[in-house]
Parts: C-alpha cells; sequence; structure tokens
C-alpha cells in the first residue's frame, strides 16, 4: 500500500549574539508513505501529523521550568504523555523544575487522525541490492526521485534514516553517498541516518530523474537470526513560511497564528528566565519509503539441490552429504517450505488424487486443499516467515491460497503455469505464471510485470539468484 509524507515545520533560527536565546520549532506534516519501494505522484489521502521543539539556541544558560502548549485538531497520541495534558483538541505539557535544556533539544511528536488529500509532486523510488542477511553485511541503498512541482520550494532534503533498532545494528559508511542532485550538502550524519540538502531549486530540471545512494553495514542484534532488512527512506520539499527572531526578552512566545501550519491553532512555550526567542516555520511536502524488516529465527543458509524420485518416492538432498527422505507416494507431486518458521527448508508432497497436501516436520501435517486437477504452489503469502500451501487450477485460471482464509487470485489463462515468488522484497510471496506460447512471465503485485523469457518449451523457474 502507498502514501506519502508531507510536512509543515516551525524550526528555529540561530539566537542573537551575546545573549540567552531560545528556538521553537513547530511542524506540523502530511504523512503519506509506503511500505513498498515506490511512491507515485498524484492526489492522495494522507494522515497528518507534526513536532513541538522547544532548544537552547544560544548555548548559554540552561533553559529551566519548560512548558509547551499546542491546540490542533483531532488530536490522538503525543509523546511525553506522563507530563502532558490532552484532549482531542489540545495538549499542554509541564515539564518538572529540573528539567533542563541545555545544548540540546526537547522535542515531543503528535498525531492526529486528521487524513486530508493531497498532491504527491514526486516519483520516488527505492532499490537495495541486498536485503536479506543470514550473516552480517553491506547494503547499498539507492533512490530514484523526480520532481514534478517545486513551486515555492526552498530546500530539499533526503534522507535514509534506521529505525530497527530491535533488529539490526546499522552504520553508515563515510564517503559513500553519491548523488547528481546538482551542489547537495550533508544536512545531518551519525551512525544510523544521513541526511542531505539542496538549496537552489533554479537548477532543478522538471520530469528528469536523479538518484542518490549510499552504503551501509549491517550487523544483527540476534546472530542466530536472519533478517530481511529495508531502511528509511525519503525525499522532502519544504517551503519557509517564516523565519524570525523576537525582538527583545520574554519568558514566553506564542508564534502568531498566521504562521501556524493547517489544523494547528496555537504553538507556545514558556521557560523559567527571559531570552530572545527565534521560530522557523516550513511547510513540508515529502515521500517516504517507510522501512520493511523482519527476522525468522534460524541461520539460513545458501539454497542447495535436491531431486525427488517419485518411483521411489523419495527425496535425495544434497547438503554436504546426501539426505535421503522417503515420502509419499509415486503418483505425488513435490513440494518445500519452512513449515514452521525455523529457517529451513522442509519437504511434503501434493497428492492430486486426494487433493491433499502432505508436509514432512517431524510430524505429519496434512491439509486437504483444492482439487483433482489443481497444481500444488507454496508461499510465504502473509510475511510471517513460514510458508503457506495454496493451489493454481488451470480451468478457471485461479489461484486458492490458504493462509487462515481462503484468497483467490484469479490470474492467467489455462494453458499457463503457476510461479511464485517475492516480486518486491516486501517479506510476501506474490504470485505469477508462465505464458509458454508467448515464452512470457506475468508477475502480480499490485500492478503487472511482463518479462519475455526463454523459448516456448521451456519450463519455468523462480528464486532470488
Amino acid at each position: 500500500m502507498k502514501y506519502t509524507l508531507f510536512i509543515i515545520v516551525l524550526a528555529l533560527i540561530p539566537g542573537i549574539v551575546c545573549a540567552q536565546n531560545a528556538d521553537l520549532s513547530l511542524r506540523g506534516r502530511y504523512n503519506a508513505n509506503s511500505t513498498g519501494d515506490s511512491v507515485s505522484p498524484g492526489l492522495q489521502t494522507v494522515t497528518y501529523e507534526g513536532y513541538l521543539r522547544l532548544a537552547n539556541g544560544g548555548g548559554g544558560s540552561p533553559l529551566t521550568n519548560v512548558t509547551m502548549t499546542l491546540l490542533a485538531d483531532n488530536l490522538t497520541k503525543v509523546d511525553d504523555p506522563a507530563y502532558a495534558q490532552l484532549t482531542r483538541s489540545s495538549a499542554h505539557w509541564v515539564y518538572p523544575p529540573n528539567f533542563t535544556i541545555t545544548n540540546t533539544a526537547k522535542l515531543v511528536d503528535w498525531t492526529t487522525d486528521t487524513n486530508p488529500t493531497f498532491n504527491v509532486p514526486v516519483t520516488f523510488s527505492r532499490t537495495l541490492n541486498q536485503t536479506t542477511f543470514s550473516q552480517n553485511g553491506y547494503q547499498l541503498v539507492e533512490c530514484n526521485v523526480t520532481f514534478w512541482d517545486t513551486t515555492n520550494v526552498a530546500i530539499i532534503w533526503g534522507e535514509v534514516d534506521n529505525y530497527r533498532l530491535d533488529k539490526v545494528n546499522v552504520t553508515v559508511l563515510n564517503d559513500t553517498f553519491k548523488t547528481d542532485l546538482p551542489h547537495t550538502g550533508v544536512m545531518f550524519q551519525n551512525t544510523k541516518a544521513y541526511q542531505f540538502s539542496f538549496q537552489n531549486m533554479s537548477e532543478i530540471i522538471i520530469g528528469h530523474q536523479y538518484s542518490f545512494s549510499i552504503i551501509l553495514k549491517i550487523d544483527r542484534i540476534d546472530p542466530t537470526k536472519t533478517v530481511t532488512y529495508k531502511p528509511v527512506c525519503g525525499i522532502n520539499l519544504i517551503t519557509t513560511i517564516a523565519q524570525k527572531s523576537i525582538v527583545g526578552a520574554n519568558q514566553t512566545i506564542s508564534i502568531p497564528v498566521s504562521e501556524l501550519p493547517p489544523y494547528v491553532h496555537q504553538a507556545s512555550a514558556s521557560i523559567h528566565e527571559s531570552v530572545n526567542w527565534s521560530y522557523w516555520s516550513h511547510y513540508e511536502r515529502s515521500a517516504l519509503l517507510l522501512e520493511n524488516s523482519s527476522s525468522g529465527p534460524g541461520i539460513i543458509q545458501n539454497s542447495r539441490i535436491g531431486v525427488f524420485r517419485p518411483s521411489a518416492h523419495t527425496f535425495y538432498l544434497q547438503n554436504g552429504i546426501t539426505t535421503a527422505i522417503n515420502w509419499g507416494a509415486t503418483t505425488d507431486l513435490p513440494v518445500t517450505g519452512d513449515w514452521n518458521g525455523d529457517g529451513r527448508t522442509d519437504v511434503g508432497v501434493y497428492r492430486p488424487s486426494a487433493h491433499t497436501f502432505y508436509l514432512q516436520n517431524g510430524t505429519t501435517t496434512a491439509i486437504n486443499w483444492g482439487a483433482t486437477t489443481d497444481l500444488p504452489v507454496t508461499g510465504d503469502w502473509n510475511g510471517d516467515g513460514k510458508t503457506d500451501v495454496g493451489v493454481y487450477r488451470p480451468s478457471n485460471h485461479m489461484f486458492y491460497l490458504k493462509n487462515g482464509t481462503t484468497t483467490a487470485i484469479n490470474w492467467g489463462a489455462s494453458t499457463d503455469l503457476p510461479v511464485t515468488g517475492d516480486w518486491n522484497g516486501d517479506g510476501r510471496t506474490d504470485v505469477g505464471i508462465y505464458r509458454p506460447a508467448a515464452h512470457t512471465f506475468y508477475l502480480k503485485n499490485g500492478t503487472t510485470t511482463a518479462i519475455n523469457w526463454g523459448i516456448s518449451t521451456d519450463l519455468p523457474v523462480t528464486g532470488k539468484w
């Protein structure tokens, strides 16, 4: 599913020299994002959220006795709820007297259930050359972006961020960032994230595809588990509304209503001492490709080969030594999959006469499914790390996938051969067909991908080569 992120920010500008300064930022953002690998331009329904940020702008005396107030539509959740008085239309944070801000910032996020429709002004896609780690390794993250509207945009910034701290440790490798966006500069970099900016909009060519990439080092938190990992990637277009310093010293500040983003009616802060205030107001439109990560128990080794010998109804699996598994009957069709999610592939058979799968995993699991003329298919239909079963019925060119409930997918023609695979790298198995007469694969994943390959007498195979 696709969404995309649009953002409004009120951030702070540098403080006044030789005086204590405080920066108040407000960001309201239109949040449209995708858990897949692409965002398309056009109207999309998005969510609205944002943050309040209070910072010590001058780095002098600590800011103490902090309070912040937000009035906004349809508030549903805020950070620091222990210090917040929250209603559907307001949030008021009162921090303890010993809470201070020195050279850092205090940031609180909020969310709403406001769902406006917004125009996404970019085409954005992500390519990951390596996503599954059965051992620690490296990942090249590549993104492509095409801008269709940069009206009033003051700055563009992009990001590659790691948030999946429970599964992997990510290190951004220095000096590996590459882009053909003109005159970009580093906004922020640490071991978890890389952000870059570009400020001369006159150099952007509308409709031209640009790219950026960086290399990450991936270390698994649990070395016994295989991890499929994708970081968050984003492209953000910012329109500056206001960037102001307030003349004179005050204990409180309230950003003018005329400079607040939609759905926000008040943003204010108060601290113990009088300071010179600054604030910075943004409107931000963004396209985000969200993280899509999963892990399964057990280390998945490199794939091995094997054969099923119908005459002896026996699997002969090659893995340094030969493993012979007697299973099924001479008229059965072989299937394989990780039936229990332990990271190892097990064997099974499909018996057309009984339209039943017999899966071997220490014990026998019998699953009655389909009809005698069906062809068996297997895959992880829901991304839970376990292989499920299904059938393809040539007579009505329908896939019937079993996963608690039945998923029926009409695809192909009666003379096609079924194939399955994770076409978009989201951890879920998709379906497809191979049409021998046209020697073409037709892969289904929201849209149709057609791949002409082979000759009319070939048989299809799929895999992550």
